[in-house]
């Protein structure tokens, strides 16, 4: 399983260009393989609505529910930052 560690981008997340960038990386590697990806919230203390919408929630509406579930672990988030990424799949679903 490859994993994008969160925190080589910052311990704050927080703008809707970084959430583009690493949302690159991540169809970089969902392109490349057929293994899931591990997204890693390590470290990180706070991730925006802006950031996560970039990241997670486009990418939820792009695959759909099932499939980014089946190709995606979202791993070592705390529990205000999946709070976070909960409402910006439910805002794209």
């Amino acid at each position: 399983m490859n994993r994008i560690i969160l925190s080589e981008f910052g311990n704050t997340l927080g703008t809707r260009v970084l959430g583009i960038e690493v949302r690159q990386v991540l169809n970089e590697l969902l392109f490349n393989q057929n293994d899931k990806i591990c997204l890693d919230f390590n470290d990180i203390k706070v991730v925006t609505n802006s950031f996560a919408d970039e990241l997670i929630g486009k990418k939820v509406k792009e695959l759909g529910f099932d499939n980014f579930k089946n190709s995606i672990k979202i791993v070592n988030a705390n529990e205000n930052i999946k709070s976070v990424i909960v409402k910006s799949i439910k805002d794209r679903i």
